[in-house]
């Protein structure tokens, strides 16, 4: 809810898990994702997408964290890919600069912090992101 928010409308369009984007003769179905809105003549498919949000679980650890950015990044698209944990104010955020992708994500942790992406001219407080969930606080 806070994404859609703050972005321009004019621009954006917000999705969640229903909508497909096309990797190659892969096929994702990211938690959420930002679609450029000019691009989004089919409801069920992204493409132009420029963020994209994945919710951890147990069983999608190493897919959300090691293949789906492996992939994602070959978006062209695409500027940035934050994975949110479960139960615990604690994400990771991968942005590209000059065109490239960092090796690593910035993990932002903590209900005081924020998620800002730049080049959406969106800043998304971790209070928002987490609006609702019972979360364990200790160690954040």
């Amino acid at each position: 809810m806070a994404l859609s928010r703050g972005l321009d409308t004019n621009l954006y369009h917000v999705s969640t898990a229903e909508v497909a984007v096309r990797i190659g003769r892969a096929v994702r179905y990211p938690d959420v994702l930002v679609d450029r809105l000019a691009s989004h003549d089919d409801a069920l498919k992204a493409d132009a997408p420029v963020f994209l949000v994945e919710v951890l679980s147990p069983s999608s650890i190493d897919t959300d964290m090691i293949e789906k950015p492996s992939e994602y990044f070959g978006l062209k698209s695409l500027d940035a890919y934050l994975v949110c944990s479960r139960d615990e104010p604690r994400v990771w955020l991968w942005v590209k600069k000059r065109g490239r992708w960092p090796k690593t994500p910035t993990v932002i942790k903590g209900l005081e912090s924020t998620v800002t992406l730049a080049h959406l001219d969106v800043a998304l407080p971790m209070t928002d992101i987490y609006a609702g969930l019972p979360l364990k606080l200790t160690g954040a």
